[in-house]
């Protein structure tokens, strides 16, 4: 999101369209572990051109079979909207290779012949989304710290909890043994947190130069501004500033504990400074072209197109991998960080700096970006970067969780 400083009011005679209505009193943070899966909704797309062209970059197609796919999604995507308003109850959606929204339903159930008639896939997995999330919660708690765990997810396309390790497998056996086919393991590279402020802006956190990447902007029924962030951007931080010194905002609360030996989520919020006007215009990073979010927010289905903006990669595309991973965040010397549960996942490109900033689909907020594989070189501006990956924080569910509403 952009930041700007409002004139006073002397200079701005227009300046009173700036006081907004007043909205309801910032809820205290409640419930412990991920939220519940927000409701499919249905949405209106609107995407740059840039977007386009980056998208259908990484999917190497057409800018014109770009438009076409993402038309699709549309579609499907309100079609599956529209199912759930009626009450129908699915057990988890993605889209597959052939960009077909597939839905999860037992076989002969109403949902399942309702969702064939209309046109969309239909599949009855043997464990189901539902199953996974829980899975995926008792090994959060099982796993011990010193396993060289790097993240347990569930998987909607594949059915089962892929459960990654930085060195020998065998030692979370016996932590997968007992789900049998459920869980999957695999080795993989170690993450970290990407913290070094338009979302995507830079925003400087330390005196001896860390910064992370903006967010979204938020308000509370009292109508007081704040700013959605990656709560490990604001942990042990009192005041936010841009590369000038100009106060953008003060910390208003973080999830993020960092060595506490506690389930963290990576959500924090931080109170504007009186003058700074934050939008939902996303930095474009040199493009020419703007990145919108103000459409409003959206938890996207698993296979949807995404970009992301950032202080240290720009602006990179991909699609959304998944929802409710549990990440393990090391530190240089190898230990454990935090553990952090309820993230998404990406395909896109993330680097140290980018924490906290913003990811969008089709003029909607999605998420803000937590972190990936350490070292991961995305370069700048590059679009999609084949073999890469990220982690954020849903937007709906941090504005869910701090009682706020989109101010974007």
């Amino acid at each position: 999101m952009k930041f700007a400083r409002i004139l006073p009011l002397a200079s701005l005679a227009s300046a009173c369209l700036l006081a907004a209505s007043a909205l309801p009193a910032l809820a205290d943070p409640s419930g412990d572990g991920p939220p519940a899966d927000p409701d499919p909704k249905l949405i209106d797309l609107e995407l740059s051109p840039l977007e386009i062209s980056l998208l259908a970059e990484g999917s190497g197609i057409s800018v014109h079979e770009q438009i076409d796919r993402l038309e699709e999604q549309e579609a499907q995507n309100n079609l599956y909207a529209e199912l759930h308003a009626q009450g129908l109850d699915f057990d988890g959606a993605y889209f597959d290779a052939e960009n077909r929204l597939v839905l999860q339903a037992p076989v002969g159930s109403i949902e399942a012949e309702i969702a064939l008639d209309i046109g969309l896939e239909v599949r009855a997995p043997e464990h189901g989304e539902d199953e996974l999330r829980q899975i995926t919660s008792e090994l959060t708690s099982s796993v011990p710290v010193d396993t060289g765990l790097v993240t347990i997810a569930p998987d909607v396309r594949r059915d089962a909890v892929v459960l990654t390790v930085s060195g020998d497998a065998s030692a979370v056996e016996e932590y997968a043994a007992p789900f049998g086919d459920a869980v999957v393991v695999e080795e993989g590279a170690p993450m970290a947190a990407h913290a070094t402020f338009t979302g995507g802006d830079k925003a400087v956190i330390s005196e001896t130069g860390g910064y992370c990447s903006a967010g979204f902007p938020a308000r509370n029924s009292s109508g007081d501004e704040y700013m959605i962030w990656a709560g490990h951007c604001l942990e042990g931080r009192d005041e936010i500033r841009d590369e000038s010194g100009t106060l953008l905002a003060r910390n208003a609360g973080t999830e993020f504990v960092s060595y506490d030996g506690q389930d963290d989520q990576d959500m924090g919020l931080a109170k504007i400074a009186a003058g700074v006007d934050m939008t939902s215009e996303v930095n474009d990073y040199g493009y020419g072209q703007e990145l919108d979010a103000s459409r409003g927010t959206w938890t996207p289905p698993v296979g949807t197109d995404a970009c992301k903006s950032g202080a240290t990669s720009g602006i990179t595309c991909g699609e959304i991998k998944g929802y409710g991973y549990t990440v393990a965040y090391t530190d240089a010397q190898g230990r454990e960080q935090a553990r952090v549960t309820g993230l998404g996942a990406s395909d896109i490109c993330t680097a140290a700096g980018d924490s906290g900033g913003a990811y969008v689909a089709g003029g909607y907020a999605i998420g803000m970006t937590s972190g990936g594989p350490a070292g991961q070189d995305c370069g700048f501006d590059q679009g999609y970067v084949e073999g890469t990956s990220s982690f954020f924080q849903p937007v709906e569910d941090a504005l869910d969780h701090y009682g706020l509403v989109y101010a974007g």
